[in-house]
């Protein structure tokens, strides 16, 4: 069933006219604190402490210079709730030419906008939301990237959960339960690239709220709510690219959100209709979040699952047993007998570990071992990926004109062929070899397939047409 999201009101948020942007200092006892409230049972919002008729909730929102990265501090309220699940958005609305600009956009005489190539990078919003979740967060430099020079972090931990989008994207401002509330850092970040562009700017924003309100479900494991995922078996797409040094990593850890989202995109398109989804519990996944697709419609598949925190911590190395427990879910698997390696006796995904090894899925160490709680590596999951796929490659059978990375040229490293199925587009030729087993003859490379493109067309697809600022996400 095709998840849609059905619009229940719709509100906007303080209109505020300014000259270039800014943001207010932070009330020191936070008494004082501009209040967004969002009540679930009217499914309406409310502002505090914000100025006459709650028009000031971003207090000193103006005379800003390109280069600045400036703060408010507000928070954010949600009564009501129950045991749904609220998520807060904040975003602005279009508005007029100059707005348009903040946006690395331009308005054509027709009236339409297209992206301007002069301004470099857009505006954009942060929020950093402390008490979202306990886990610390290494800043990669990937993910240095997304915050587009708001912070100058890199390798460094940090405990708060960081949150980036350009001024029409929007930023994530949390997951909400019950009555709940969260004292929230907003950061406005505009580029020193945009100086020329933004001189003498004079700029109408209105700044929109979205709450999306996902009904609690109550777990029923004996009765399934949606059919089981089906994988393509039949293309031979490749599933991952290298990163951007060129590289391919086979021995570096690989993320749950990456896993995720490999599992979505094998997924046949007729099971991707079935499931899909853009809504999800889980705290740290945000509805602009990169991965929330894959993430929801997996989770409405069965084949991922968060924590008891209520995060499904995205951006965390997936570890061995985790990575067995999601693979296993694809299959029809009965095992009753004793445990298969000697290190999973007691442990939570211990059935699942069993079923997976007994399907051929997975495999242990040559001790015995199969060390569930290690971090799973980038060769090791696209090992267990291609084996769910039903896909044999053989070192021998690939094709001259393939992609290579300059860190998998050792055709005697055991995860060779492996590597180069997973990143490579193929027809093939099943054989089966004199012993009985079966691998592929490689026949012609594809094309990779575009699949952030993909990605993005089935996001439209799935999503309504008109969304509005508090909607629902039941079918």
């Amino acid at each position: 069933m095709k998840k849609t999201k059905r619009i229940v009101a719709l509100l906007l948020a303080a209109v505020l006219a300014v000259g270039c942007l800014g943001f207010a200092a932070y009330a020191a006892d936070g008494a004082d604190l501009p209040t967004v409230v969002f009540d679930a049972q009217t499914k309406e919002f409310r502002f505090e402490n914000c100025g006459p008729n709650g028009t000031d909730l971003f207090r000193d929102f103006k005379n800003a210079m390109p280069g600045d990265n400036l703060v408010q501090h507000i928070r954010v309220k949600v009564e009501n709730a129950g045991l749904d699940t609220v998520k807060i958005m904040l975003r602005s609305g279009e508005s007029n030419a100059d707005y348009a600009t903040l946006l690395g956009m331009k308005v054509q005489s027709d009236g339409s906008w297209v992206r301007d190539d002069s301004i470099e990078h857009p505006a954009t919003l942060t929020a950093v939301i402390p008490q979202l979740s306990g886990e610390t967060i290494t800043v990669t430099d990937w993910f240095k990237d997304k915050i587009k020079g708001v912070l100058n972090l890199k390798d460094q931990t940090i405990d708060p959960y960081l949150y980036s989008g350009t001024l029409a994207e929007g930023v994530y401002l949390g997951a909400y339960s019950e009555s709940s509330q969260q004292d929230i850092t907003v950061t406005l970040a505009i580029p020193k690239s945009a100086g020329n562009e933004l001189q003498g700017l004079t700029a109408t924003v209105d700044w929109i709220f979205t709450a999306e309100v996902i009904p609690y479900n109550p777990p029923t494991p004996d009765i399934p709510d949606e059919p089981t995922p089906s994988l393509d078996t039949v293309n031979h797409y490749a599933y991952i690219i290298g990163r951007k040094d060129g590289l391919v990593h086979p021995e570096a850890p690989i993320t749950r959100a990456e896993v995720a989202t490999i599992f979505f995109r094998m997924l046949t398109d007729e099971s991707r209709e079935q499931l899909w989804s853009q809504s999800n519990p889980y705290a740290d996944v945000a509805p602009n979040m990169w991965c929330n697709a894959a993430v929801s419609t997996m989770t409405v598949g069965g084949i991922v699952q968060g924590y008891p925190d209520g995060s499904f911590r995205p951006r965390a190395n997936i570890t061995r047993a985790e990575f067995a427990a999601m693979a296993v879910r694809f299959f029809d698997v009965e095992y009753d007998g004793p445990d298969l390696f000697s290190d999973t006796t007691g442990h939570w995904a211990s059935d699942l570990i069993n079923k997976a090894a007994s399907a051929g899925i997975i495999l242990g160490f040559k001790d015995g071992t199969f060390r569930p709680d290690q971090d799973i590596t980038r060769a090791e999951a696209i090992a267990i990926f291609n084996r769910v796929l039903g896909r044999a490659p053989d070192k021998d059978h690939l094709l001259p004109d393939m992609i290579t990375w300059p860190d998998n040229m050792d055709t005697d490293a055991w995860y060779y062929a492996n590597m180069q199925e997973a990143t490579n587009s193929h027809d093939y030729d099943r054989v089966k070899a004199a012993d009985g087993t079966e691998y592929e003859v490689w026949t012609k490379i594809l094309p990779v397939r575009d699949w952030a493109a993909f990605e993005t067309e089935w996001a439209t697809a799935g999503s309504a047409k008109n969304p509005g600022d508090v909607y629902s996400s039941q079918p």
